[in-house]
């Protein structure tokens, strides 16, 4: 499951719709300098809300148990620790792409997962305030399709502009599946530590 993504600066400031989502306002000095930024829990991010803002917000949900709970199961969203948030906050998690890993601790390999057209990834995640942190998020995620099977049993669910607003604008009942979109896998140099750089994978889920 994600605990690593990657955003560019140039996607994060792109303009939706006349508007829409515009970061114009955030503070871009809580990330990191550079025009990529690695996202990684309790990392501050950009998330987009139904309200059509764009806020910073800190990744993974608080709990005695744990400090950042990065990722929320979708067969799980009605269990009481998700549901008043799958109800009333919604989000969508902009990214470039989004990294898995495979093989053993010490040596494992780094999967990037991203457009085939190079395009923004919207993630559909949940987000609430926490007294300690402020707002955080987390991501929904679903059963691996396509590509993802062959890397790691779950994945986000990756949503379309469209499939995105509806996410935002939908009821607790209302059914939440990945749009169908042209993703790659490419085995990369691993953001947390070198590696070798690999093929280009692509396909549909």
């Amino acid at each position: 499951m994600c605990n690593t993504y990657t955003l560019r600066r140039d996607f994060v400031k792109t303009r939706w719709k006349g508007g829409k989502w515009n970061p114009g306002k955030l503070q871009f000095s809580q990330l990191e300098h550079g025009e990529t930024w690695i996202i990684r829990p309790t990392r501050p991010a950009p998330v987009f809300l139904q309200d059509e803002t764009c806020r910073l917000m800190r990744w993974g949900f608080v709990r005695p148990w744990a400090k950042a709970i990065n990722n929320a199961r979708l067969e799980k969203a009605h269990s009481p620790m998700w549901q008043e948030a799958f109800e009333k906050r919604r989000c969508l998690i902009p990214m470039s792409g989004w990294y898995e890993f495979t093989g053993p601790t010490g040596n494992m390999t780094a999967h990037l997962l991203d457009g085939a057209g190079d395009e923004l990834l919207l993630a559909a995640g949940l987000w609430e305030q926490s007294p300690e942190w402020g707002e955080c998020y987390t991501m929904l995620m679903t059963e691996s399709e396509g590509v993802m099977k062959e890397i790691h049993t779950r994945m986000p669910i990756i949503l379309s502009l469209e499939d995105g607003e509806q996410f935002l604008a939908g009821n607790a009942g209302s059914r939440v599946q990945p749009s169908r979109i042209a993703v790659r896998s490419k085995i990369v140099p691993s953001p947390l530590k070198k590696s070798r750089s690999g093929y280009v994978q692509e396909d549909l889920f």
